[in-house]
């Protein structure tokens, strides 16, 4: 019995695969194929329809890289399934009302998904052409298949409006060109107007928007029929009118005011660079808010055809979508009327050419859901464009020129109405504006850190093993890193990745939630200007700490570049946000413990414990609750910046080669390090990074580094018992901190990917003119003797140079002005003084023995300034007391006449506008004999020429010297002139003395220095030899033409002379010709120069026509010519 049953079982499953063959070969199964794929069509295309605008508010795989593949799939899929419907054999009458369906959806689709600046006309093309060939197929099937009147003129009518419809969503390809020009109709010099704008409130203040030009204030431009601009001003009037109708429309009037400033900004339009404003009295909840509908219109401007369809042209786009939806109801009820669809092809047999399948009622149905759904598409359409941002912004705009018109005459009342009804519908849905952006903060996954890895016995164990393992597998990955690489699939990887992959620090994003805007905005109200002073150091009083925030000055940090200056502060203060959190999470598990054992331990007194903890947690409630909420947003902003420097570090300070450099040295470091204390100690160390940074340690040297201990005042603020309303207020200044330095252009293509936080804080920075921030003021007041003693100590013993954004070498120096009084007009110009030089330092006192110590005449006419220079002590001033005068006089004096030449100054001297250099090179017993006349010589030389001193038994100069290929082993005194452009140095002959410097340093300035071997006693070969001494008497003779070959027996060992050699012989004859030879390793002159091309240097400098050079060019040894050639064409000559 049982085998009876598997046999009919066998049987069954035969039966029902070979029912699946016929009806797969079958014409049904052609039908069902085609309607497969046009259904298929038809979704992924509502997916593009539906999801096209979600990108600005979701940066998930599926809406991102889905959006991508429909964008891709779509069109060629639903010309795919037409043309197969028009080419098959096998025909339905569903199949034209298929076509049609998928040419209106096509017609739905937005034609713009990227920007595409000034070049619209590729894209605009192939839109077209795309729609003429939907309607061509469309009507072909139509009239070739339908032979009902009502359903050819059905199906016609849809196909005629989708393709008006079609041609004219397609137009929004211009709307990008035409608001670029639109824009640049803008004066960028009223800049403040943003300011004032974000600040302004039309109920209360009506008369300080008049403050600025009234073009600065456009919300809108005159566009076809509307001729008359539309300002702030016009809205503020008529917002005081019509407060209660209009009053929620005001923020998408601003923020669109907004976003031509920030559109200009974003295309590189802004010329003149402005002053930022004092963002004082803004409300930045509500501005924030603004910034979020700004960017949306800018989404939608750049990315989507919107501000077409929704606002320029949504009255005949709502037109169009009404006859789409009014059309597809006729299909709809002509494809439910009998024989209104019946096919003219006659239902042949299987030996026919063409074979007519009936309809099923699976195919109405089908039918009918897919006419259902584009009706509804048609009306969602129509309900977004009635009820968004751009719905409330043209109902206001339409208000306000209906405004104008009524001082010419009265309003229509039909037209009053009409305005009210469009009022009722833009303000009283929101569906579609109301996620504006993802509302998310990425957060970054702290994977390679010590804690964070997985560790444990089994794997101590296997250690050997695992390390003979991994040797083995690393062995096989580089091979096939090489293969791969070899076969170039290594690019094909990084666009695959690039189109398909996906981030998973942004799979991690959290919800921004309220705490963390409320800290953000907390701190933003107490910004008063540009300069990162005031609050911004508030929480960080000690030096210490100040050196790991991006905004202050350091010297030993000096060199760093911004971008690793940033990425080192922020994966410093991210290990020790995450030592916190451990710490932390160790009390948490500590006390949970506690409390389980005292609960067993003492279980009859359950009800006096619960009682006492009550107690206490009503104590000390409120207290915990904020710790807490510094906690949360100290780690929610942590791992935020970390995630920006891992994802998208164009957003942030620098070059993103120079934040992954220092995010690459952090992720060496901590797979290096043992521990996190060892980790945690390395980081908080200025002297590793600083040593870093210079080359001086390893990254693999952390764990013995670490045993320096770190940073002593940071360690003890992480370990104090609350340290994290610290870590908060230093997490939002370092993202306020790095808000206006992003690149625009990723700023633009975030937009489209979800957004960024830091966007938003971009764009409303860029609104207060703010584009980055400047260092805090330098000037400071000294009241007491033991801060001006303190002051000089730590201006003397400091030996750190700097170098400024111009590649200058400047020392740091200080500025001291005695004054009668801190306030003033004198106090007035040294402050604004002090912020034309931004890397020295300006103090003020109008204390008498302060101001001697400074040497300073107590008893001489104030005001008086003396300038503090290294080395070279103090410098007084007796020029105009005036913020100009006094800056051009640090400006002058701030380089000491001798500084000491190091290993940081190198770099920077190839960039130095003066590229000539004197160096006294002297030990340190003997630089105290001949430094005094060096600096005396020097001041001769001011502005003509660099004088350096450099000491050989140094470290420092060591280095400096091996940079500078410069010799310095020897114990005396030499004095050595250095070219910069050349390379070269020209030592001083003779004792060093005060005259011997000045001529010498006269004759460098002059070009009269030369190195020279020894003259040659005959020089009556047919090539002469030429050395620094005879390049005057040789080369630089008037009466010839001297062909001067220069050549180094070191770079040029293989330098054939035999050529020179018989050019000379056969060039002998010519008297005003003399061909010379000169060896470049023991001769120099700064006469005879190598020139960069030999027949340009002939043509330039020839004296005597030399006619046939053209012609030798064609046959130069160049191009393999050869003496018998040359000799036949000198004759020429």
């Amino acid at each position: 019995m049982a085998n009876m049953v598997r046999h009919l079982g066998n049987t069954t499953s035969a039966i029902s695969k070979h029912h699946l063959r016929d009806l797969w070969k079958s014409p049904r199964g052609t039908v069902l194929r085609i309607q497969a794929l046009a259904v298929v069509a038809i979704i992924i295309t509502f997916f593009l329809i539906a999801f096209g605008s979600c990108r600005r508010w979701s940066n998930r795989w599926i809406v991102q890289k889905g959006f991508f593949a429909a964008q891709v799939l779509s069109l060629s899929l639903g010309t795919y399934s037409i043309g197969i419907m028009q080419s098959s054999s096998v025909k339905s009458e569903m199949y034209p009302i298929w076509a049609v369906s998928l040419f209106t959806i096509f017609g739905c689709i937005d034609p713009v998904t990227s920007y595409n600046g000034l070049d619209y006309k590729g894209p605009l093309s192939k839109v077209v052409y795309g729609i003429c060939l939907h309607c061509g197929y469309v009507l072909l099937m139509s009239i070739s298949a339908i032979s009902s009147s009502v359903g050819n003129t059905a199906i016609g009518v849809l196909a005629a409006v989708t393709f008006i419809k079609g041609f004219h969503r397609s137009l929004a390809l211009m709307q990008q060109s035409r608001m670029r020009n639109m824009i640049q109709l803008l004066d960028d010099r009223y800049h403040s107007g943003e300011t004032l704008a974000l600040r302004y409130d039309y109920s209360t203040d009506p008369a300080s928007i008049l403050q600025v030009p009234r073009f600065e204030f456009i919300v809108d431009f005159p566009t076809g029929t509307d001729s008359a601009y539309v300002r702030l001003s016009d809205v503020n009037e008529l917002l005081r009118e019509k407060k209660d109708e209009l009053q929620s429309c005001y923020d998408a009037c601003i923020a669109y005011c907004l976003s031509h400033r920030l559109q200009r900004h974003f295309l590189g339009l802004n010329s003149h660079k402005v002053d930022p404003q004092t963002p004082e009295g803004i409300d930045y909840k509500w501005a924030m808010k603004v910034i979020e509908i700004e960017l949306a219109f800018l989404f939608d401007v750049f990315f989507t055809g919107n501000a077409f369809l929704h606002y320029y042209q949504a009255k005949t786009a709502s037109l169009w979508a009404l006859a789409s939806f009014t059309g597809i109801c006729f299909v709809g009820v002509a494809a439910a009327i009998p024989g209104t669809m019946t096919s003219r092809h006659p239902a042949s047999g299987p030996g026919g050419c063409t074979n007519v399948v009936h309809t099923t009622t699976a195919d109405l149905v089908i039918t009918f859901v897919i006419l259902a759904s584009l009706a509804l598409l048609q009306l969602l359409q129509l309900i977004r464009c009635w009820t968004s941002n751009w719905a409330r912004l043209a109902v206001v705009c339409a208000y306000t020129r209906n405004s104008m018109k009524m001082h010419r005459g009265k309003t229509p009342y039909w037209l009053a109405l009409w305005m009210r009804l469009k009022v009722f519908v833009a303000t009283g849905t929101n569906w579609f504006d109301r996620y504006l952006w993802q509302c998310k903060i990425g957060q970054y996954q702290y994977s390679m850190l010590p804690e964070a890895r997985c560790t444990g016995k089994k794997e101590v164990e296997g250690k050997g093993r695992n390390r003979r393992g991994k040797s083995m597998v690393d062995r096989l990955y580089r091979g096939c890193v090489r293969l791969v690489k070899m076969l170039a699939l290594d690019y094909i990887w990084e666009v695959l990745w690039d189109l398909l992959g996906s981030d998973i620090n942004k799979r991690a994003a959290i919800r921004l939630d309220e705490n963390v805007k409320a800290s953000i905005f907390y701190f933003l109200g107490k910004i008063k200007s540009d300069r990162s002073e005031g609050d911004w150091l508030s929480f960080a009083q000690d030096q210490r700490i100040q050196e790991f925030l991006p905004y202050t000055y350091t010297p030993q940090f000096e060199p760093e570049l911004h971008g690793f200056r940033y990425t080192r502060c922020v994966m410093a203060w991210c290990v020790a946000t995450w030592y916190c959190e451990l710490a932390e999470q160790e009390k948490e598990l500590s006390r949970k413990k506690n409390a389980s054992s005292k609960a067993e331990e003492g279980i009859g007194c359950r009800g006096i414990a619960v009682g006492c903890f009550k107690k206490e947690a009503a104590g000390g409630g409120g207290e915990r609750e904020e710790n807490q909420k510094h906690r949360h947003v100290a780690n929610a902003l942590s791992k935020y910046c970390a995630y920006m420097v891992v994802s998208v570090p164009e957003l942030l300070p620098g070059s993103v080669p120079d934040t992954r450099r220092a995010y690459d040295h952090f992720v060496e470091a901590a797979q290096e390090a043992q521990d996190k204390d060892a980790l945690l100690k390395a980081m908080l160390d200025r002297r590793y990074w600083s040593r870093l940074h210079s080359g001086n340690v390893m990254i693999k040297d952390i764990n013995n580094h670490a045993s320096v201990g770190g940073d002593r005042l940071l360690l003890d603020l992480i370990r104090s018992s609350n340290p994290w309303e610290t870590l908060a207020d230093v997490w939002v200044r370092m993202l306020v901190y790095a808000a206006p330095y992003g690149n625009a252009e990723a700023h633009m293509r975030q937009l489209s990917q979800g957004g960024e936080f830091i966007t938003h804080l971009w764009a409303l920075l860029c609104h207060l003119s703010i584009r980055e921030w400047k260092l805090p003021g330098n000037l400071h007041n000294i009241t007491a003797i033991d801060h001006a003693q303190r002051l000089l100590i730590d201006f003397f013993q400091e030996k750190e140079c700097i170098h400024t954004k111009d590649n200058y070498v400047v020392v740091v120096v200080v500025v001291v002005a005695f004054l009668d009084s801190l306030d003033g007009c004198y106090s007035d110009e040294l402050a604004a003084a002090s912020k034309l030089e931004e890397r020295v330092s300006f103090y003020r006192t109008t204390g008498p023995e302060i101001a001697k110590l400074f040497h300073i005449d107590p008893a001489a006419k104030l005001p008086s300034l003396v300038l503090l220079v290294k080395e070279d002590e103090f410098r007084l001033y007796d020029g105009e007391f005036k913020r100009y005068a006094i800056a051009d006089f640090v400006s002058a004096n701030k380089l000491p006449l001798v500084p000491t030449l190091r290993q940081k100054t190198v770099s920077s001297l190839y960039g130095h506008p003066i590229q000539k250099l004197i160096i006294l090179l002297a030990v340190a017993n003997e630089s105290l004999k001949f430094l005094p006349i060096f600096k005396e010589a020097a001041k001769s030389f001011k502005g003509k020429l660099l004088f350096f001193f450099l000491e050989p038994d140094s470290e420092e100069g060591t280095q400096a010297a091996k940079l500078l290929y410069i010799p310095c082993t020897g114990q005396e005194a030499t004095v050595l002139a250095y070219s910069t452009e050349d390379k070269r140095e020209f030592p001083l002959d003779g004792e060093v003395s005060l005259d011997t410097i000045k001529k010498f340093a006269q004759d460098f300035f002059e070009d009269k220095l030369y190195i020279s071997g020894t003259v040659p006693e005959s020089n009556d070969e047919d090539v002469k030899i030429v050395v620094g001494n005879n390049v005057d008497q040789i080369v630089l003779d008037e009466s010839k033409d001297v062909l001067l070959v220069i050549y180094h027996p070191m770079y040029h060992p293989d330098l054939p002379m035999e050529t020179t050699n018989n050019l000379a012989k056969l060039l002998c004859g010519i008297n005003s010709l003399v061909i010379a030879k000169m060896n470049g390793a023991t001769n120099w002159h700064p006469r005879a120069k190598l020139p960069e091309e030999f027949y340009e240097f002939i043509k330039k400098h020839a004296g005597i026509p030399f006619e046939p050079i053209s012609t030798l060019k064609q046959v130069s040894s160049e191009h393999g010519a050869t003496e018998t050639e040359i000799e036949e064409i000198l004759p020429q000559a």
